[in-house]
């Protein structure tokens, strides 16, 4: 009976390790994001997170980055190429400007 216990017991340790992995696997897959570029005209720092970029069609963009290089070296009126992705909330997060 002791060691029928203990097996059941190992069986469940053994079943919780398994879904405990591939819970956050899982949902690290369903929040993937989707990793975008635009080329546009740098404007300006909206706040010390945020700045706005304008497109050739004319549209304008807000990106975030908590970068502070970027805050320091960006020069309004430059065109840059942003790569970014957009998160759960809507907002466009940088993870790469190229001049």
């Amino acid at each position: 009976m002791k060691k029928g216990l203990m097996a059941v017991g190992i069986m469940g340790a053994l079943f919780t390790g398994v879904l405990g992995t591939a819970m956050p696997a899982e949902a690290a897959w369903s929040n993937l994001e989707q990793s975008l570029y635009e080329k546009g005209t740098f404007i300006g720092w909206a706040d010390t997170n945020s700045f706005e970029v304008r497109l050739s069609s004319g549209k304008y963009m807000v990106f975030r980055s908590s970068n502070d290089w970027y805050e320091k070296n960006l020069k309004p009126g430059t065109t840059y190429t942003y790569y970014y992705s957009v998160n759960k909330y809507g907002q466009n997060i940088i993870s790469k400007i190229q001049k």
